[in-house]
């Protein structure tokens, strides 16, 4: 039995549709068949193209292909800059498309920038020129950011000195508040610090440490934040503390020193509590020493705190070390044994 071709097959459609480098392109059927020796209309005949509504795919330019366009539509062109007259006749040679009348085919743009100019090769020059003035504008942009967060890191650490030098308790550790309401710029800029990364927080401490402060730490409040600023002891820097023999064997280990709480020492350490990443820290509150889980950027001694371990201060001492420590809520017995290392070296 002869089989014949599906109606489909055989009614051509009146459009055309290419895919040109990636572009889609829909043409007429009757600009084609005005053109019938070309290989775009060869490439959509019937002989070639088993289905008529496929698109045929032509690995080329597709800018210049919707200049190709013009051209057979309108027997001229008119280039852009992008575009040579050298490059479009060639393109139209591939395409199979003779007898160009290259008068119709119309540089007079890209001569013209050539000629004002002065370049040897026009466009390319321009395009250069005008990646490296995106380059240079993006390299300020950045060194200006850099140098808004500069001076967002002096003006904070001059507040912090200043309110350190009204500070008449004596305190090792002096808090103070920004308020929200009543002090709008310096709020935003501890925004800022209290947002940004770990650099511009040592931006601040090399400001501070010049005049033997230290930041420890910001805390974000609801209308406020609290900021803590220490006297700095380069020594401290060189302590640690060992616990071990603990019950809940997740307190175990090596806290090193993170600054001071309430007159006494704060050391913390990184681990793990009921499979999640957690900081363990042993901090003074008022007449006791803790080993506890306090939540990132809370303070100490909250209900959120999960504590472990505690100890009675005796003689206002200001290391956790050499205490008789005892269970705590969560920890389990025994108590841990605390002792505090000298030697240690800071690889930070």
């Amino acid at each position: 039995m002869t089989s014949f071709p599906s109606k489909r097959k055989r009614q051509a459609t009146k459009v055309v549709k290419f895919n040109v480098g990636g572009q889609p392109f829909t043409v007429s059927r009757s600009l084609l068949e005005m053109h019938p020796d070309t290989m775009l209309a060869k490439s959509a005949s019937e002989k070639w193209q088993d289905d008529p509504e496929s698109k045929i795919f032509i690995e080329r330019d597709g800018e210049l292909f919707r200049h190709v366009l013009s051209y057979l539509r309108d027997g001229k062109v008119k280039l852009p800059l992008t575009v040579t007259k050298e490059g479009f006749l060639a393109e139209l040679q591939y395409y199979g498309v003779d007898e160009v009348c290259e008068e119709n085919v119309d540089d007079s743009l890209i001569k013209g920038i050539q000629s004002a100019k002065g370049f040897h090769n026009g466009v390319i020059e321009m395009n250069t020129f005008c990646a490296s003035l995106r380059k240079k504008s993006r390299y300020l942009e950045k060194e200006e950011n850099l140098l808004r967060r500069k001076r967002g890191c002096y003006e904070f650490s001059e507040m912090c000195i200043k309110r350190w030098l009204s500070n008449v308790s004596g305190d090792l550790d002096f808090e103070f508040f920004v308020d929200k309401e009543e002090e709008r710029t310096m709020y935003d800029i501890t925004t800022k610090i209290y947002k940004s990364s770990n650099t511009t927080f040592e931006i601040c401490n090399e400001n501070l440490k010049q005049v033997g402060l230290q930041l420890q730490d910001i805390l974000s409040e609801e209308k406020y934040y609290s900021v803590e600023v220490v006297v700095y002891d380069p020594t401290m820097t060189k302590k640690q503390i060992l616990v071990s023999g603990a019950g809940t064997d997740a307190v175990n280990g090596i806290y090193k020193y993170a600054g001071v709480c309430d007159n006494g020492a704060k050391f913390k350490m990184n681990g793990t509590w009921e499979n999640k990443n957690a900081t363990f820290l042993i901090y003074r509150i008022e007449e006791s020493y803790y080993i506890s889980i306090v939540p990132i950027n809370c303070r100490p001694c909250t209900d959120d705190d999960i504590n472990f371990y505690i100890a009675d201060i005796i003689n206002d001492d200001t290391f956790p070390s050499n205490k008789t420590w005892r269970s705590f809520e969560m920890g389990d017995l025994p108590p841990p044994t605390v002792k505090l290392q000298l030697d240690y070296i800071s690889d930070s």
